[in-house]
């Protein structure tokens, strides 16, 4: 090996090992500081970890949410045994897992480019400014849009796509090893086991397999064996699925997204019982043990809605999609537009072949396949990360770079990768900062966790016990809930027109949970402490959290129904 060759690989070495501890080191920052931040859909995920210690696997059949991460999570608690009041911590380990899943994903995506000699240029400092602008583009990616804090598996779905990607271009590299096929298929198989959208997108892979390896016997025989391999992961979560709604499913996600963000048609099967019209009190008949009967399986309640297609519905949603994605990434992609464009102007590239550039035009067909999906539903930066990520990517490496840079093009190359540090390290300490103390007036996460703990506590010292039915009034944290293992199976949905009704009405309604054998209604706010006169205790040390319980408050003081006499 020469003496250059081998200064090249020493110093792409140090610039990996740069990336690996930084990145770890932010991770482990942003999820130990935000160890107490539980987000909607985390619960979800953790009830169907249930099913993986108590040996009832049917928990792991939700309609919205898919199952692999659940049972991560169940192995996490095997693992541990947490309390309830520990468990929430004791879970964000899966997050620094999902993170090290993407770095090896990363790095073997960054393998396979630099085999088709896209990120190795002769020039060093050239090899290395593209390798470390990448790099830190995927921790934006995955630090800042989809948040190792949070409990939810968009870091596996993220790593299932990255490591699909990479399939892609190891198959432009080598069209006739089925090893890469292999990998394309286990990697979209499992990656639907984590989110069901990525089977959605398996066809887009497929075709794009086909492009990268060419019409060839031995590709299409790769692509059928990868789509065999899909098929195999897919069918048991499929089945499950089926048989559960009575009809060919893949998830119901989709369907409760569209009808709920976009345009309805139809009745939904499953109605909540109104108890009391006004204010609007509902219960919710679910069959499984759940802390959230509504909440835990959401797309239960939009079986049997329909979308409904409309033109005009469609665009408006699309362009407001739109508009949220680029807002997140807009200085992003205008930074890399800016950086190419300079890169041309100055002279720092050869004559463009589509040909030689076939790798890059498919990852940017896959990201925006990717970001369309989601535009026309609804959009959220964690869903689309990894389609950000490869888009920057194709748009970073689309240029057919010289040899070598000037001084002015290593200049300009710093010059962004400093950029986007900058930003790494404050989109960082913006979620430390939120972690561990009070930001314009919103409390941090560990003050919401320590008040949602006093919650749970007043309700054992007031007699609520593990299975208790509760309601809750408003759209508030239920994870409460969790740590009593209470059964929230009520609710009064809007806070303000409870607040807005007379004292008779709201005493009808709270009545009428009692009678339905609902222990304590919860609720939270500066109004509700003010209704201390109508049997509203606050509880201490949680700041706005209220508590009713409706049986101190019986006329006749007679049982509610479904409670043991």
């Amino acid at each position: 090996m020469s003496n250059t060759t081998s200064s090249r690989a020493f110093n792409l070495t140090n610039v990996r090992i740069a990336f690996w501890v930084t990145t770890l080191f932010l991770g482990i920052f942003t999820i130990y500081t935000s160890r107490h931040f539980i987000n909607t859909d985390g619960l979800i995920y953790i009830e169907m970890s249930d099913g993986v210690k108590t040996g009832e696997w049917s928990r792991l059949i939700n309609l919205a949410c898919s199952p692999l991460y659940a049972v991560l999570l169940g192995a996490v608690q095997l693992i541990f045994q947490p309390t309830p009041f520990t468990e929430l911590a004791a879970l964000k380990v899966s997050g620094f897992l999902g993170l090290l899943s993407c770095m090896f994903a990363c790095e073997y995506f960054l393998y396979e480019l630099r085999r088709l000699r896209i990120l190795c240029l002769k020039n060093e400092s050239a090899c290395l400014i593209l390798t470390a602008l990448v790099y830190a583009l995927f921790v934006i990616a995955v630090l800042i849009w989809v948040k190792d804090r949070l409990i939810n598996p968009d870091l596996f779905a993220f790593c299932a796509i990255l490591t699909a990607a990479a399939a892609l271009t190891a198959i432009r590299c080598d069209p006739e090893s089925l090893r890469s096929y292999v990998i394309l298929g286990a990697a979209l198989g499992l990656g639907y086991l984590t989110k069901t959208y990525i089977l959605v997108m398996a066809p887009v892979f497929l075709l794009c397999a086909l492009w990268a390896g060419g019409l060839t016997r031995r590709v299409i025989a790769g692509v059928c064996l990868a789509s065999v391999i899909i098929a195999l992961l897919a069918a048991p979560l499929v089945v499950g699925l089926s048989m559960r709604v009575g009809r060919p499913s893949i998830g119901e996600a989709a369907n409760f997204a569209y009808t709920t963000e976009v345009a309805v048609q139809g009745t939904a099967e499953h109605i909540p019982e109104l108890l009391y019209p006004s204010p609007k009190t509902v219960y919710f008949h679910y069959g499984a043990v759940c802390t959230d009967a509504f909440g835990y399986d959401i797309a239960y309640w939009s079986l049997g809605l329909k979308a409904r297609w409309n033109m005009r519905t469609q665009l408006k949603t699309l362009t407001k999609n739109l508009a949220e994605f680029l807002s997140h990434t807009g200085y992003l992609f205008g930074l890399l537009a800016a950086f190419v464009g300079f890169m041309y102007a100055t002279g720092q590239t050869q004559p463009f072949h589509f040909k030689h550039r076939a790798i890059q035009l498919i990852l940017a067909f896959v990201a925006l396949c990717g970001i369309g999906l989601f535009a026309l539903v609804y959009m959220e930066m964690r869903y689309v990360a990894p389609f950000g990520f490869l888009l920057g990517t194709a748009l970073l490496l689309g240029l057919n770079y010289k040899e070598r840079f000037t001084k002015v093009g290593v200049a300009a190359g710093l010059l962004l990768l400093a950029v986007f540090v900058g930003f790494i390290l404050y989109g960082v300490m913006d979620q430390m900062d939120r972690g561990v103390r009070s930001h314009r007036g919103k409390a941090s996460h560990s003050q919401i966790f320590e008040e949602l703990t006093e919650v749970t506590r007043f309700l054992q010292a007031h007699g609520a016990q593990s299975g208790d039915k509760v309601a809750l009034v408003g759209a508030h944290y239920t994870y409460w809930a969790r740590m009593g293992r209470f059964r929230i199976v009520a609710r009064i949905p809007d806070e303000r027109e409870f607040l807005a009704s007379s004292p008779e009405r709201r005493a009808a309604a709270l009545a009428a949970l009692g009678k339905a054998g609902i222990k304590a209604v919860v609720a939270a706010g500066d109004a509700f402490t003010a209704l201390a006169q109508d049997g509203w205790h606050s509880v201490p040390k949680s700041g706005k959290w209220v508590v009713f319980f409706p049986e101190q408050h019986r006329p006749d003081g007679s049982a509610s129904a479904g409670e043991k006499p």
